[in-house]
């Protein structure tokens, strides 16, 4: 069986430099140089709360993992292992998540799974 890599999307990162706002931001445009699509997130809170692989990976993968064992991972990892229980929990993790960042003051984008019934 061949071995590929699918790469659906590029995502954006901010790097953090604290005391160093210069630095950070010759960094963000070091960044934009190479790829156009980098937005500076603002602040490391408001990236990371905005960050929806911290969802949509370990959920499934926790509630999946007798499967990914027995088949030693040969399944669709969002196609197969989302189900709709699996979809129900994905969107309870989300609300928590904007929940979390609203008691920050900041706005989380909120992402509808498919098949939790939403």
């Amino acid at each position: 069986m061949d071995k590929f890599i699918n790469i659906q999307r590029l995502m954006q990162y901010l790097f953090d430099e604290a005391d160093k706002a210069k630095s950070a931001s010759e960094i963000g445009q070091a960044i934009h140089t190479v790829y156009p699509q980098y937005i500076d997130g603002g602040n490391v809170l408001k990236t990371g709360l905005n960050n929806m692989g911290a969802v949509f990976h370990p959920a499934p993968a926790l509630l999946n993992s007798g499967w990914i064992e027995s088949t030693h991972g040969d399944f669709e990892f969002y196609i197969d292992g989302v189900t709709p229980s699996v979809a129900h929990v994905l969107e309870a993790i989300d609300r928590e998540r904007v929940t979390v960042a609203s008691s920050l003051g900041l706005r989380a984008h909120r992402v509808g799974v498919a098949g939790a019934g939403l």
